[in-house]
């Protein structure tokens, strides 16, 4: 072979290696030997032994082999193989075809799940960057399962209160107003005409006349005294009610606990602080209450006040003194005096509750409890000095002292088989006669006439001597 055509046929399969490995390595760079350090095998290709080259230069076959050994990481192959070449999937006519089929059903699929579910374009991600941002109240919350949603019935409005309204005042023409609201039943007033004078905003509305009401506060139930304008004149009591007199005037009661207030119609105090003895019959012409002084207050049918009767009293003793105050007494419909003692103190000593008390010595005090007011009829006691019953070895129903100079003796009775029994006793209530059917005393209580049980007369004379039978 000769020199230039070796030359020649060297160059072509340089040029040939050249455009092997320029599509095997684009870059052009020598690739990497495999991790174990061995050459790569293929089954494709034959690795020539360099000890079948005798020489290099007797035959093209001999040279090609020989080029091949100098580069040991460049393989040929085999005779007739054609070169492998790198294809896309889309060079594939049949697999361009499928893809799109595919790509088709796949489209079909989802519109057909959105139609049928009801999956909302939000709830469907979208290809490309996703917004993370989340809005401060979201309109759509996320879903969490792909289950059907069930679309929720919108809450209607709740409509307003609805205001019913009953005739208060054919005279004056108000209208209760009542409205019902989760909290309960609201009143108010309205004219004739609908239009709200109060607003419904009471637990209760009570007309008095015609520009005053009694209301309960939803708040606490306590009770107001409001006009018409819904101006407060009283308020912060735990009841209250009005009391009529003949003449149309009202005098308003307030309660606080077991304190009573009297109140005219617009609110003022009619005593200094909480009363007690209480009288506001109906229609009533004259009112009589007791102030926080124990002082009686008697109101005429304008609820003015008229009269005040202070509380007396005088000495029983240097330590205690006989009290007097005034009361009403219901049944009778009358006000009279009651009696008691307070020591020096003022602290009570004997409760008030006589109807009268005598002064019979400097250490005896005769009290008389009236019958019909407290329906006993042994009431009569004689305290001494120290407040001590004396008489409590006889029991009376009345004594009869007359006034003198000296009380050192009087008259009592007593029932005994229903009837009375009179006899003449001494200061201590110790009885100084027999039973009698009766006792008159002469103008100066020192001689008692006296009409024994048995029918006989006889006389008895003071200061104790023993009663002479008349012949």
């Amino acid at each position: 072979m000769s020199e230039n055509n070796r030359s020649d046929r060297n160059d072509d399969f340089l040029d040939d290696l050249s455009e092997e490995n320029a599509f095997t390595n684009p870059d052009g760079a020598e690739p990497e030997p495999a991790d174990d350090g061995r050459e790569q095998e293929d089954e494709d290709y034959d690795i020539y032994d360099e000890s079948d080259l005798d020489d290099p230069t007797d035959d093209d076959a001999d040279w090609e082999a020989y080029c091949r050994t100098r580069h040991p990481k460049r393989v040929s192959r085999r005779a007739g193989a054609e070169p492998r070449e790198h294809k896309s999937i889309f060079a594939d006519k049949k697999l361009r075809i499928i893809f799109i089929a595919a790509a088709v059903v796949t489209f079909v699929v989802v519109i057909s799940c959105i139609i049928i579910f009801g999956i909302d374009r939000q709830d469907v991600p979208a290809v490309g960057p996703v917004d993370t941002h989340q809005p401060d109240t979201p309109d759509v919350q996320p879903q969490t399962t792909a289950e059907p949603q069930t679309e929720q019935p919108l809450t209607p409005e709740t409509p307003e209160p609805e205001v019913r309204l009953s005739l208060l005042s054919d005279v004056f023409g108000y209208q209760l107003g009542e409205m019902t609201t989760e909290d309960g039943t609201l009143y108010g007033l309205y004219d004739r005409n609908g239009n709200a004078l109060i607003e419904p905003q009471y637990a209760s509305l009570l007309m008095v006349d015609n520009g005053h009401f009694i209301v309960t506060m939803p708040e606490d139930g306590s009770y107001s005294l409001i006009n018409i304008g819904n101006a407060v004149c009283a308020s912060g009591y735990t009841g209250m009610t009005a009391v009529a007199s003949s003449s149309g005037s009202y005098v308003i009661l307030a309660f606080k606990t077991s304190d009573i207030y009297m109140l005219s119609i617009n609110g003022t105090p009619l005593a200094d602080g909480p009363c007690t003895d209480i009288y506001c019959p109906e229609g009533f012409e004259i009112m009589y209450f007791k102030d926080v002084n124990k002082t009686l207050v008697v109101c005429n049918s304008d609820v003015n006040i008229t009269d005040r009767y202070p509380v007396e009293q005088y000495s029983f003793t240097d330590e205690l003194f006989v009290v007097k105050e005034y009361s009403y007494i219901s049944e009778r419909n009358e006000i009279i005096a009651l009696y008691g003692m307070q020591d020096s103190q003022g602290a009570q000593a004997v409760p008030t509750e006589y109807s009268s008390m005598l002064v019979l010595s400097p250490d005896r005090l005769l009290a008389v409890a009236d019958p019909n007011v407290y329906g006993s009829t042994e009431q009569a006691v004689i305290y001494d000095g120290d407040c001590r019953v004396v008489n409590d070895e006889y029991a009376w129903a009345e004594f009869y002292f007359d006034v003198y100079d000296v009380l050192t003796s009087g008259m009592a009775f007593k029932y005994e088989g229903g009837s009375p029994v009179y006899y003449v006793i001494d200061a201590d209530g110790k009885p100084l006669t027999p039973p009698c059917s009766s006792i008159t005393p002469n103008e100066q209580g020192t001689v008692y006439q006296l009409v024994l049980l048995n029918g006989m007369q006889a006389t008895y004379t003071l200061p104790g001597d023993q009663p002479q039978t008349a012949g």
